[in-house]
């Protein structure tokens, strides 16, 4: 152990004082003059065991030198992502730097300069909002003015900007109407953000009509749902018109494009049919004719799809349809000059009557563009027929032979009642081919026939009654059984 000096005393002294003097309140005045005396002892020890201070120190009276860091999120402003954040670090050679007052500048939405301002914490960090940056590419940058113990710095970044492309889908529900009739358009907005489609919410669109000639015009507009739709009733529209066109549109923002969008409600034209007649013969063949077409836009056009013939058993339906029938290529006088629907196309039509009695109309069905309509309704029938009791005797002669046929002719009228004054025609059948004999037969009151031929050959003989106009009504056409008769 060394030996005990005064310089140690008051070095111990003193080692105590600071280290115990809230417990022990020692005061150390007795120990000055020792104190004082080791000073020049002290110099010395303390330049002999002090390490030299590095070369990178600030000269006493000097500021740090100060660094700032800037960074943007997100570094493109669109319409999704409108706020930008700016942040940062305030750093010296001796570490963060708290406290210091961060002003980021930039260009806002009114395009005139302005700036926040923010306080770096502990770390010499800092992070504020900018919260409408301009509509267009510019620098933004952040900055820390000089303080007695740093220096001024500042740091600049690019922020880019897009504008975002609008779509706009809508139809119309139903697509084509009747004159008179509304119809509901609905339809969804949305932009496009970084590739990915998003709704265009809580947004104004603008509806308008468009053409000269407009008997509901249009203005109003609609705002989009959470999800991006929106519907519009239109008001009733005209018979004149054709078709109505709307425009839906968006008006462009500092972050949206505008947008614009054409749709198109058809509306029916209306149809007719006039000029139709018929006609049925006594083997139950249907004849029709009529005229029909569209009553605008069009000028003496067709139908747009084939005309229905329809029949009924009663004059009020139900109805059935017999077949269809398309526009002849080259219509007749009566179609062509007709002032109304007629003037449009002609329409045949054969069929098979369905009924001995029936009801006959043509039908214009509704389809997109086109109304329906119905012609008047006509009346055709005849009374079916048939032979009874037919019979041949003999039925095997030699060549050009006689034999005697009869039978008996029926009519349906209510109930089976004998036909008088019929032509009965007796014809056999020889090789695939009909022949016709000589002479023709009468039915008697009772509807009895009665007659002589001779047999040319062997065949298939029948009575065949062909039917006959009655004042308005039809005999339809009647065939017996076929009975062999065979030459020796």
């Amino acid at each position: 152990m060394p030996a005990a000096t005064p310089c140690n005393a008051a070095y111990f002294a003193l080692f105590m004082y600071l280290a115990y003097r809230p417990i022990s309140g020692v005061v150390l005045r007795s120990h000055r003059h020792v104190l004082l005396a080791c000073a020049a002892s002290l110099a010395a020890l303390t330049g002999i065991l002090l390490v030299p201070a590095a070369a990178s120190a600030q000269p006493a009276g000097t500021s740090a030198t100060t660094t700032i860091t800037l960074a943007l999120s997100p570094a493109t402003v669109d319409y999704r992502h409108q706020d930008v954040t700016a942040s940062g670090t305030v750093a010296t050679s001796a570490g963060p730097v708290e406290g210091a007052t961060v002003t980021v500048g930039y260009v806002d939405i009114d395009q005139q300069f302005a700036q926040i301002s923010v306080i770096t914490g502990s770390d010499g960090s800092y992070s504020g909002t900018i919260p409408d940056p301009e509509t267009a590419a510019q620098t933004v940058t952040a900055s820390v003015e000089a303080t007695s113990s740093t220096t001024a710095a500042s740091a600049s970044q690019p922020l880019g900007f897009t504008t975002d492309a609008v779509t706009i889908t809508a139809s119309f529900d139903p697509p084509y109407v009747n004159p008179g009739s509304t119809s509901t358009l609905s339809g969804v907005a949305s932009y496009v953000s970084g590739g990915t489609t998003y709704p265009l919410a809580n947004s104004t669109l603008t509806i308008t009509s468009v053409g000269d000639v407009v008997e509901s015009p249009v203005s109003a507009t609609v705002t989009t749902a959470a999800d991006g739709s929106f519907s519009y009733v239109t008001p009733e529209v005209g018979a004149g018109e054709g078709a109505l066109q709307l425009a839906i549109s968006s008006a462009a923002t500092p972050y949206l494009q505008a947008a614009q969008l054409s749709v198109f409600l058809d509306i029916n034209a209306p149809s007719g049919v006039d000029l139709f007649t018929g006609s049925l013969t006594p083997n139950r063949e249907l004849k029709f004719n009529a005229c029909a077409g569209l009553g605008f836009v069009l000028s003496n056009a067709p139908l747009l799809v084939p005309l229905d013939y329809q029949y009924s058993k009663t004059r009020s339906g139900p109805w059935k349809t017999l077949g269809t029938s398309t526009a002849a290529p080259y219509p007749n006088a009566e179609c062509t000059d007709s002032d109304d629907y007629a003037g449009d196309g002609e329409y045949l039509g054969h069929f098979t009557a369905p009924v001995a009695s029936g009801y006959y109309r043509a039908y214009v069905p509704a389809v997109p563009g086109q109304m329906s309509s119905v012609s008047k309704v006509i009346h055709l029938w005849g009374y079916p027929t048939k032979i009874t009791g037919f019979t041949i005797t003999p039925r095997r002669v030699s060549h050009d032979g006689k034999v005697t046929v009869s039978g008996r002719l029926w009519r349906l009228k209510g109930t089976w009642l004998p036909d008088k004054g019929a032509t009965i025609t007796i014809e056999y059948r020889y090789k695939n081919k009909t022949y016709k004999l000589r002479p023709q037969l009468t039915t008697s009151s009772a509807g009895r026939f009665k007659g002589t031929f001779r047999v040319p050959r062997s065949g298939a003989w029948l009575a065949v009654y062909s039917g006959a106009y009655n004042f308005g009504y039809e005999d339809f056409a009647a065939a017996s059984n076929a009975i062999t008769v065979k030459v020796r």
